[in-house]
């Protein structure tokens, strides 16, 4: 690649979360071992890496996937316009009938909370910066607020790559992502416990996200726990692996095998999904960016997972949800494993499904 940068070439990569011939992962890998090899500056001169949320192998899937990567890619080397944001649409019998951006990798579109779901100015790349307010709305005091948007935007970009870079993998080929992270900062900083602790929440939120968009396994609940170090001559991010307890727990074993899970959707219609060692876990949320979308306001965003976990078991798992996630009239806790089983009612928020079958 070098040869190539050095001559003025110009690289946009894009690739489907769901590429069902080609691990989506691949193309993160090769981006990060670029970042690594020629340095930040360097790549980011010349490359770019767009994963599209619900994208098939090189098209089609649920979501929006006709985008003009080849004027922005004409644009950057005749005209020195690096690309930003792409606009890829949804186009169903020659209608447009929903609008995304695609944002550079490692960052994500978010919805702002207004506005229609269907419709890309609905969506900011940058939302999470916008941590710092939401964390200052919790509070409720202006006298409280501690650190810039700026400023948290840059923590989450550090635990996102402590995430990269303590990544173990699992005999099928699959990742699994720390799950306890510790964000310590300076004695000196000045920051109110109940500031660390709403921090911590969003954090949290923030690392939900980030690891199941990337389909990684957790060995248990994600905790962030905030705080101060004595010892500490700058802000220090520890990550690690925590198992969870209990014969519930949310430990993910390597997955045997393949199964699949059959469920009658809201509206009568039946969605099939398969789980094996590429896949072996799926989202379920209002968010487009998940597996299975559900467009309902009683639903979080990202709202549970199904899971293949070891002998072959297909479970289930709240994902931090507001409305909560129920297997018949019992609500999951936060962290446990639910194994699922034919006849099964899921109900999410407002929203039931049936399991039909598991096979």
């Amino acid at each position: 690649m070098k040869p190539f940068v050095n001559r003025g070439g110009k690289l946009i990569i894009y690739h489907g979360w769901e590429d069902q011939n080609i691990p989506p992962r691949s193309s993160v890998n090769y981006y990060v071992k670029l970042l690594n090899t020629m340095g930040k500056q360097q790549a980011d001169s010349a490359v770019r890496l767009y994963m599209v949320p619900g994208m098939g192998h090189c098209g089609g899937g649920d979501g929006p996937n006709v985008f003009d990567m080849v004027t922005a890619l004409e644009q950057w080397r005749e005209h020195g316009r690096a690309p930003a944001d792409i606009l890829s649409s949804k186009v169903q019998d020659g209608r447009v009938t929903r609008t995304r951006p695609l944002c550079q990798y490692p960052q994500i579109a978010r919805y702002q909370g207004s506005g229609s779901i269907d419709k890309a100015e609905s969506f900011a790349r940058r939302a999470l910066e916008r941590l710092g307010a939401k964390v200052d709305k919790k509070l409720g005091s202006e006298e409280q607020r501690g650190l810039t948007q700026s400023q948290i935007a840059e923590i989450i970009t550090k635990l996102e790559r402590s995430i990269e870079s303590d990544l173990k993998k699992t005999t099928d080929g699959g990742h699994i992502a720390p799950n306890r992270f510790q964000v310590l900062f300076t004695y000196e900083s000045g920051l109110t416990p109940a500031y660390m602790s709403a921090l911590g929440e969003e954090l949290r939120r923030a690392l939900f996200d980030y690891i199941t968009n990337r389909r990684y396994q957790t060995s248990g609940g994600i905790r962030v726990e905030v705080g101060t170090d004595v010892f500490a001559k700058s802000l220090e991010i520890r990550p690690s692996f925590e198992a969870a307890e209990g014969p519930n727990s949310a430990a993910i074993e390597p997955s045997p095998g393949s199964r699949a899970i059959t469920l009658r959707m809201p509206g009568g219609f039946s969605r099939r999904v398969e789980l094996d060692s590429t896949r072996a876990s799926i989202s379920i949320g209002r968010s487009a960016e998940n597996s299975i979308h559900i467009d309902d306001p009683s639903i979080s965003r990202l709202h549970c997972s199904v899971t293949l976990r070891g002998a072959g078991e297909v479970a289930l798992s709240d994902l931090g949800s507001s409305n909560g996630t129920f297997v018949g009239n019992r609500r999951l806790a936060e962290g446990e494993v639910r194994a699922l089983e034919a006849g099964d009612v899921i109900r999410l928020g407002d929203v039931e499904m049936i399991v039909i079958t598991i096979e």
